[in-house]
């Protein structure tokens, strides 16, 4: 997703004397965020219930 420039991330500084891997921290990038409104957009249009036809 960060190849794509959906978010960005970097490493969280090691504590001194802390042992292991740093975390990783991720922040959406812009486009991600329209990407997500976008998703959620379509969730919303096909989980809405199809329009019933007029009856003649």
């Amino acid at each position: 997703m960060q190849e794509k420039g959906y978010l960005e991330s970097r490493q969280e500084p090691l504590p001194a004397g802390a042992i292991g891997l740093p975390r990783r921290l991720y922040r959406p990038t812009g486009l991600g965020l329209k990407v997500l409104d976008a998703w959620h957009a379509a969730e919303r249009a096909f989980a809405a219930p199809p329009a019933r036809p007029e009856e003649a």
